[in-house]
């Protein structure tokens, strides 16, 4: 194996360069509704809306660790790492009648979007937890 071959092994995307921007809350909110329609229609048995919805759900997710920049944001790129980690596993378990890990998931990304929407108001001017300290109560 090639010196960058093992590299890639070690990290298996790239930071994004960008910024999470624009596109994180957009991201974020779309993964709420699409969670929030996948957990409706498998609590009523509709399982291809459901899955339909879920499959969604999981590209929405892609999209949102794609926004991590490890790189700029080391403390809350970890800390949303982790908050996307156990969303996907929520996803992951959700079936028909048997879909109440996706409002946990739904509950998670509603703190993160209301966080979001704080520090963008505030310019982070308050003093706050660390994310690592937050991590840690999930």
């Amino acid at each position: 194996m090639h010196a960058p071959e093992a590299r890639l092994k070690l990290r298996p995307r790239p930071p994004f360069t960008g910024e999470m921007g624009a596109a994180f809350p957009s991201l974020l909110n779309r993964l709420v509704a699409a969670l929030e329609a996948a957990h409706l229609a498998l609590q009523s048995g509709q399982s291809e809306e459901g899955n339909l919805a879920l499959q969604h759900a999981f590209a929405l997710l892609g999209a949102l660790y794609a926004t991590l920049d490890s790189g700029r944001h080391p403390e809350l790129s970890d800390y949303l790492q982790t908050v996307y980690d156990r969303c996907l596993q929520r996803i992951g378990e959700a079936r028909p009648g048997r879909c109440d890990g996706l409002r946990v998931a739904i509950v998670l990304l509603r703190q993160i979007g209301s966080a979001e929407r704080g520090a963008h108001d505030r310019g982070w001017r308050e003093e706050a937890p660390s994310f690592g300290a937050r991590a840690q109560t999930l």
